[in-house]
């Protein structure tokens, strides 16, 4: 089954994704923030990475910016969730690889888990 690490700062919220995500047998890691993910990512990549914007020691655009979705690992898809929809970080995000860029208030757990299922099973993208 699919690898995914959530990188979530808020530990009540990651917890709840990690034990959705699991019961689907997905294969679940997580970091609490940036540097972490990044850390983990490069080791191991997964194949998918749902990414919050705002986290500790480096935030979501960071971390794409370092990961390097277009050269390096192509083949890892990212969701991002935010608490915020500022159009500059929707726009950065995407420039940078990011699949999807989705509001936490408009997805519940169960819907984030059906998108990480719709998004596993779109093609690899395309260079």
């Amino acid at each position: 089954m699919a690898k995914v690490l959530i990188v979530e700062d808020n530990q009540a919220l990651r917890k709840i994704y990690v034990t959705l995500l699991a019961k689907e047998g997905y294969e679940v890691a997580f970091a609490s923030d940036g540097r972490e993910a990044l850390a983990m990512a490069t080791a191991s990549p997964p194949d998918l990475i749902l990414l919050d914007m705002m986290m500790p020691h480096l935030d979501g655009v960071g971390f794409l910016r370092e990961f390097d979705l277009k050269g390096r690992h192509p083949d890892v898809k990212v969701i991002v969730f935010s608490n915020t929809e500022m159009p500059a970080k929707v726009k950065e995000a995407r420039d940078l690889g990011a699949l999807r860029y989705v509001t936490k208030y408009n997805f519940t757990p169960k819907d984030m888990v059906a998108l990480v299922r719709e998004t596993l099973a779109q093609p690899p993208r395309t260079p």
